[in-house]
């Protein structure tokens, strides 16, 4: 076949770069017209922040100082009356238990570090003073107690001199073996009377509790960490024999005993449940005037 002549051929672009020449059809693309979109169907801008809170604001009334912003009491007003509240609600007495109960005492043995026997009637009114106080711990190796002792001891105004001086009296009783009461009273530095219920007998008949819960409450008497107390109470049974130390469950209480009579008791509802040691304090000073 004869070759076309040069004149006869189709003339070329005048765009030589073939990039160029695309970017040109994308240009025509997006400048070309739109199609028409009704304004009913066309998406309407969203209000600003500031603009949609001012909308919200017009429908609702705008709050008065005697509605949102009362002022708080006084700060030293507040701590009064939770002060008065917890007194007043933890110095309740719980039911006193029935006259049935408190003659099974009498027949009822406690004993002394040296395993000499004796009744806590005996205890009330052999040469003691008009007010005493029975304090019920739990088993000898049980940490909260033994902080629950070491708080008393650093209140100056329950010391035996103290109480003695006024006429009163701070009895504790366990309910482990006698055997671990000097050890006990040793290490903790216990100035008052100890003596153990090992059976538990006075223990059930003042009504006293079983359990193993904590509360939900930490009481302030209590330093040492629950994981620290429980390896404690275990070394500690590992040394002086595992049920030495008496019923793991076994909780105990206060009991206010005026001129031998049975005045005023708490019951721990749970292992950490002794009354604060500025609660004893005021129980034995202010009795029975205790607001």
């Amino acid at each position: 076949m004869a070759p076309i002549p040069r004149e006869s051929r189709i003339p070329s672009s005048p765009v030589s770069d073939p990039a160029e020449a695309l970017r040109g059809c994308f240009t025509s693309a997006l400048t070309y017209p739109p199609l028409y979109v009704p304004p009913s169907k066309m998406k309407q801008p969203r209000p600003r922040l500031g603009q949609r809170l001012g909308q919200r604001q017009r429908h609702r009334p705008s709050p008065t100082i005697t509605q949102e912003l009362r002022p708080p009491p006084p700060r030293h007003h507040t701590q009064t009356c939770l002060r008065a509240h917890k007194m007043s609600t933890t110095l309740t007495s719980d039911a006193l238990p029935p006259a049935t109960a408190l003659q099974k005492l009498s027949k009822l043995n406690v004993y002394d570090h040296t395993g000499a026997a004796t009744t806590l009637p005996q205890l009330l009114t052999t040469g003691q003073p008009d007010y005493i106080l029975t304090i019920f711990i739990r088993h000898f190796y049980c940490g909260n107690c033994q902080d629950y002792i070491r708080t008393l001891i650093s209140a100056p105004l329950l010391s035996p001199s103290a109480l003695a001086a006024h006429g009163k009296k701070l009895i504790i009783i366990g309910c482990g073996s006698p055997s671990q009461i000097a050890g006990y009273k040793a290490d903790l530095g216990a100035p008052w009377d100890i003596y153990s219920d090992p059976s538990g007998a006075v223990y059930s008949a003042l009504g006293m509790h079983k359990s193993f819960g904590l509360g939900a409450k930490k009481p302030e008497y209590i330093t040492t960490p629950v994981l620290t107390g429980i390896w404690n109470g275990v070394v500690g049974g590992l040394k002086g024999g595992v049920f030495s130390g008496g019923n793991f469950a076994r909780n105990g209480g206060e009991f206010l005993w005026v001129d031998q009579k049975l005045e005023w008791c708490h019951r721990m509802a749970n292992t950490r449940d002794h009354l604060e040691v500025p609660q004893v304090v005021k129980l034995l000073n202010d009795w029975p005037n205790l607001g």
